[in-house]
């Protein structure tokens, strides 16, 4: 399985081990110390509260009554939000072209037999 993903994983953190992940989780770990994750609640709340707003809005419309809200698609977007200010300054309508084609992929290698090689061409 490691083989067929490596042309879309390469050879990062996820499909590594040993003394090169210990390389790769030592690059990596300065990103997730507390201050700099402190640092990045600023931009989780920018990316946050317009999805609350439209939450409330779409409750008020119902006229408080019991809403149902597409929680995934909206915690996506958010967390690509979050992602794109953090990594790029720019909000995610910016990077949506990038995270759209990173769900296309992500569907296309979740399709059964993908992984194991078992498509309808073998």
């Amino acid at each position: 399985m490691t083989k067929a993903l490596q042309p879309m994983l390469g050879n990062g953190i996820i499909r590594s081990n040993g003394q090169f992940w210990a390389h790769q989780r030592k690059i990596i770990a300065p990103q997730f110390f507390m201050d700099k994750v402190k640092g990045m609640v600023g931009l989780m709340v920018e990316s946050t509260l317009p999805l609350l707003k439209k939450w409330e809005a779409i409750i008020d419309a119902n006229g408080g009554l019991v809403t149902e809200f597409n929680v995934d698609g909206d915690l996506r977007s958010i967390s690509a939000d979050v992602i794109v200010r953090a990594c790029f300054g720019s909000s995610y309508v910016k990077g949506k072209q990038i995270f759209s084609k990173l769900r296309t992929i992500q569907t296309s290698i979740t399709k059964q037999g993908f992984l194991f090689g078992l498509n309808s061409s073998r």
